[in-house]
């Protein structure tokens, strides 16, 4: 994979508005359509910055301008190179982790010239079969009040994962971490929900973890119901090629209103696994081709708004915010 080149320097994030003051007014915005059903909240006012997003001049050349709000660059074989790569190209992403091992690992490669912020994760797959245990998730809460970025982290009530025992340590495990993250700094979670959507807001609005701080829901599948819950909630959900096959998943990123809706690759997939710049274009470029036609906007418009989220999300220098606006199903 290509790096960027030697004279590129990093842009740490502004300092005029930190990821507190912008998840603050994010998360003001992004309710704004609730309130007819929903109590206003009270937003977060802890002042907090990011400690592993970086901007590269590569994103200052203009071009179109991408971001993958899910993905896992841990499992590429260089996942520094693969982040430069992509952000010689216009991408940026927030890459997530399945353990505190590969957060610890990954997090320190991406904290200087890159355009990726790495999320600290215990993975529901990891916690099922024991590979995340209870050590594991100790340093997870030691590590979680250091960083505003938190994924992969979720429930997985499918397939092997569905028994009484599975489903009673996922759970007992994430309501765990969303303990460790209400340190009073608001964070961006990315958030997996198999078969258990449901039941992931349950425990979301029992902790006051939506109220809070920022949620995404990566490749949302769970019940129409479940989705207006979750966006009266303030939820936000990234959408990739693999949601849009199904036609649930269709229909879903039609329905989602343009402020609460992002990209994502989930790629690489698997350890081992390389993901090429272009072909990281090209995912973005076939989700974003795809809900442009579901929800019949400019293809070109529809990017500017989505890159307009994403990077208020992550905290990037002069992001601009997204509008609030009445979502309807």
């Amino acid at each position: 994979m290509s790096m960027m080149a030697s004279s590129t320097s990093a842009i740490t994030p502004t300092t005029s508005l930190t990821f507190a003051r912008i998840c603050q007014r994010v998360l003001i915005l992004g309710r704004a359509a609730a309130r007819s059903t929903r109590t206003a909240r009270a937003a977060p006012s802890v002042t907090f910055r990011p400690r592993h997003f970086h901007r590269s001049s590569a994103m200052l050349i203009p071009m179109e301008t991408w971001y993958d709000m899910h993905c896992h660059l841990g499992f590429a074989p260089d996942p520094a190179a693969t982040a430069r790569a992509g952000a010689h190209v216009g991408i940026g992403a927030f890459s997530c982790t399945v353990s505190p091992e590969e957060y610890e690992r990954i997090a320190p490669l991406m904290a200087d010239g890159t355009t990726v912020a790495v999320g600290l994760g215990a993975h529901p797959w990891q916690i099922a079969d024991g590979s995340v245990g209870s050590d594991a998730l100790v340093r997870f809460c030691e590590l979680a009040a250091a960083t505003a970025f938190i994924g992969e982290v979720g429930l997985d009530f499918a397939g092997p994962r569905d028994g009484n025992e599975s489903r009673a340590v996922q759970t007992a495990a994430l309501q765990r971490i969303l303990a460790a993250c209400d340190d009073g700094a608001p964070k961006l979670i990315s958030l997996h929900a198999v078969n258990a959507a449901g039941t992931v807001l349950d425990l979301l609005e029992a902790a006051g973890t939506a109220r809070r701080h920022c949620c995404i829901f990566h490749w949302f599948s769970g019940t129409s119901d479940d989705l207006t819950r979750a966006l009266a909630d303030g939820c936000y959900f990234s959408v990739g090629p693999r949601m849009l096959v199904s036609r649930r998943g269709r229909e879903y990123a039609r329905q989602i209103p343009l402020d609460r809706l992002l990209l994502e690759t989930d790629m690489p997939s698997r350890a081992g696994e390389t993901l090429p710049a272009n072909v990281w274009q090209a995912e973005l470029g076939n989700a974003l081709s795809g809900i442009a036609q579901l929800k019949a906007i400019d293809r070109t418009l529809l990017a500017e708004r989505l890159a307009t989220t994403s990077a208020a999300l992550l905290g990037t220098e002069q992001a601009p915010l997204p509008r609030a606006r009445n979502f309807r199903l």
